[in-house]
C-alpha cells in the first residue's frame, strides 16, 4: 500500500512502480504493480494498492552491500551532467 500519493499524480491500473532514487533506494527497482486507487484524507491524497514484484515469503536470504565507491561514483555520474 502507498499512502498519502498526491491527488494530481495522474495513477492507472497495471501501471508499474519502480524506486525513484529520492529515497534510499537507488531508482529503477521494480517495487510492484498499481491494482486499485481511491482517495484518502479527505480527498486531498491517494492510497494505491499494490501487487508486489517480490514475494517476501520466499526470501531465504538478503545481502546488505555497502559501497565503498559511493561518492566516487556520485561525482563522477555529477560531472557526466554537467558535461552533457
Amino acid at each position: 500500500m502507498l499512502r498519502d500519493i498526491p491527488n494530481h499524480v495522474v495513477v492507472e491500473v497495471g501501471e508499474a512502480v519502480h524506486t525513484s532514487g529520492f529515497s534510499l533506494f537507488p531508482p529503477g527497482i521494480p517495487v510492484g504493480t498499481v491494482y486499485e486507487t481511491g482517495l484518502a484524507g479527505g480527498e486531498s491524497f491517494l492510497d494505491i494498492r499494490l501487487e508486489l514484484s517480490t514475494n517476501f515469503h520466499n526470501i531465504q536470504h538478503v545481502y546488505v552491500v555497502l559501497d565503498a565507491f559511493v561518492d566516487e561514483r556520485e561525482q563522477l555520474e555529477e560531472s557526466t551532467r554537467d558535461d552533457g
